[in-house]
């Protein structure tokens, strides 16, 4: 009897993924990375929220140092350095033109100005920027600054629109930071509408034009 010929078993692949195929998935995933960048720039108005809401937290303080220390402080808008300024506004209380220090301020900073430049903020991508600053009444007139009193009010009796933007062309976005002249209080919205309780119905259309 001739002798039974065994034919080798095929050997097995071992489990799991070659080297070889880690570096082309990884490839692959970082190709997918690169051409998903353009699509997340709409994040744009994540970042231009985010900002708009330190600018109404900056201004909501300014006004508690108004009420607080019965005195008048005043947020001076510089958008030729993308800044803004806090100071004490009352020459006949000059005790209180120190300003209590800020954890974000720098060391060179007077000790009577507290200094937010936009361009410093953490963020994702290019900065917000200060677009313009306005007062509300019958017409919108170019504004550099709100004053609040001891009341909590502003000194000047229209509403302020501060209009934050980034990007450009098809990626920019815009949101504006409200100032009720009444109480003080300052209001976040890319829609002018939710505003309107603020903001003259006559002067809406003008408003939401800002910073388009």
């Amino acid at each position: 009897m001739a002798p039974e010929v065994l034919t080798p078993m095929p050997k097995r692949r071992a489990a799991g993924i070659t080297l070889i195929e880690l570096l082309i998935v990884i490839t692959v995933v970082a190709i997918l990375a690169v051409a998903m960048i353009p699509a997340m720039d709409p994040q744009y108005q994540d970042q231009v929220d985010s900002a708009a809401r330190i600018v109404a937290s900056d201004l909501d303080y300014a006004r508690s140092l108004a009420v607080t220390n019965a005195s008048t402080y005043c947020v001076t808008f510089d958008a030729a350095n993308n800044r803004y300024i806090l100071e004490h506004g009352n020459v006949l209380k000059p005790s209180l033109d120190a300003l209590p220090k800020s954890p974000f301020g720098h060391p060179d900073d007077p000790a009577t100005q507290r200094i937010v430049r936009l361009d410093e903020l953490p963020r994702l991508g290019v900065p917000a920027r200060i677009d313009q600053v306005v007062r509300v009444g019958g017409t919108l007139e170019p504004a550099t600054s709100v004053e609040f009193q001891p009341s909590g009010g502003t000194t000047d009796n229209r509403p302020t629109v501060v209009v934050l933007t980034t990007g450009q062309g098809a990626d920019k976005r815009r949101c504006l930071v409200v100032v009720n002249p009444v109480t003080g209080l300052a209001s976040v919205g890319e829609d002018v509408n939710r505003l309107a309780a603020m903001i003259p119905n006559d002067a809406l259309a003008a408003v939401d034009a800002l910073g388009r």
